[in-house]
């Protein structure tokens, strides 16, 4: 492949947090926290963070 990634976190729907929180922020944070090597920068990000619940 060309090193290309998909990220995507979720939060299980029996969370106190669940429907509180800002996912898109939490991506952002979760993330930024990576090991800088791992490439998941802003400067790297290839499309916008979108988000698509799934039942879980």
């Amino acid at each position: 492949g060309d090193g290309t990634s998909n990220v995507g976190l979720g939060i299980l729907n029996s969370s106190k947090e669940f429907g509180k929180l800002d996912y898109k922020q939490v991506l952002r944070e979760w993330t930024a926290a990576m090991p800088a090597d791992w490439g998941f920068t802003p400067d790297n990000q290839v499309g916008e963070i979108r988000g698509a619940a799934l039942p879980m």
